[in-house]
């Protein structure tokens, strides 16, 4: 659902857009709906619209069952591959397995959101697996169960993403904003989902 907001009344700041923290924009440049007396003054840089995002939470219904044995044989090989002999991740990972879904800010209007199968978390960031096509270094919002069982909105970066097997790739997030109840410490069983660490 995209609304234009060519003439909204002004806020108190004098800003166009409103207050609330949660709506969504994006900048869109299109000649056919800007006012008149713009589009004949060769004005660039487009238009503000309001962006609602898409919140289909049809594909966590079953958020915490067992992944399907193709996606757990290739997450078994990657967890068995050479460690890296320096870890960039500084805080602790924590094994955590349930579906999540991502939405870009950049995919088509309508199109259904990405569904990701995790690996490992950090307050600070996500490992998954997908077989869905995404784009590197692109912002988006993470659907995921939290530990305590709701379904939690987070505002996150494709941070890595490459190909593991043959049509299945695995990749990271970045959340914008830490993420206590991911931290080692706040997870339950912290000290045996804890994943070794790199020498």
């Amino acid at each position: 659902m995209v609304l234009s907001i060519f003439d909204p009344p002004l806020s108190k700041s004098g800003n166009f857009l409103p207050p609330a923290f949660h709506i969504l924009y994006e900048k869109h440049v299109r000649r056919d709906v800007l006012p008149p007396s713009l589009a004949r003054g060769g004005v660039s840089g487009g238009c503000m619209v309001l962006v609602q995002p898409i919140s289909d939470d049809s594909l966590l219904t079953d958020a915490t069952a067992p992944f399907p044995a193709e996606v757990e044989f290739v997450i078994s090989a990657l967890e068995a591959g050479p460690k890296p002999l320096i870890d960039r991740q500084k805080a602790k990972r924590s094994q955590y397995r349930v579906r999540a879904t991502l939405k870009l800010f950049s995919d088509p209007p309508g199109s259904k959101p990405a569904l990701l199968y995790t690996r490992n978390v950090t307050s600070q960031a996500l490992a998954f697996l997908t077989n869905e096509v995404l784009t590197l270094s692109h912002g988006g919002i993470l659907r995921i169960p939290s530990p305590s069982g709701e379904i939690v909105k987070i505002n996150c970066t494709v941070l890595r993403y490459r190909e593991a097997a043959p049509g299945w790739f695995e990749g990271a997030l970045y959340f914008n904003r830490e993420q206590p109840f991911f931290s080692a410490e706040a997870m339950p069983d912290a000290a045996t989902n804890e994943l070794p660490q790199p020498v």
